[in-house]
């Protein structure tokens, strides 16, 4: 992002600047789905992001989410294809923060 105000040349990405863009990426998500259930993507098709066992989602569960998530990916997007082959589609970031998807129709 930087190389145009750097002569073309490119910039070793700094920690502090990666921890920045991970921030960015847990205040998007969590916060989305903390005080609404849904991203703005998530709205577009009517999905939501429940709980499985009643309680609201919290910080710890989000956040729990978001780690399996990235180590989901890691395992070659073994636990993402996972909910093709088991008779609940839950993938593992799904089954360890105890969240499901939820598609409520428009109302018309």
């Amino acid at each position: 992002p930087f190389i145009a105000f750097n002569g073309g040349q490119a910039v070793a990405p700094h920690p502090l600047f990666i921890s920045y863009l991970c921030m960015i990426i847990i205040l998007f998500y969590g916060g989305f789905w903390r005080y609404g259930g849904q991203t703005l993507g998530m709205k577009a098709w009517h999905i939501y992001l429940l709980s499985t066992n009643t309680s609201p989602l919290n910080w710890p569960r989000i956040l729990l989410r978001l780690m399996m998530t990235v180590l989901a990916w890691l395992c070659l997007a073994i636990g993402i294809l996972l909910p093709y082959y088991n008779s609940k589609y839950r993938a593992w970031p799904d089954r360890i923060s105890q969240t499901t998807y939820h598609y409520r129709p428009p109302k018309r």
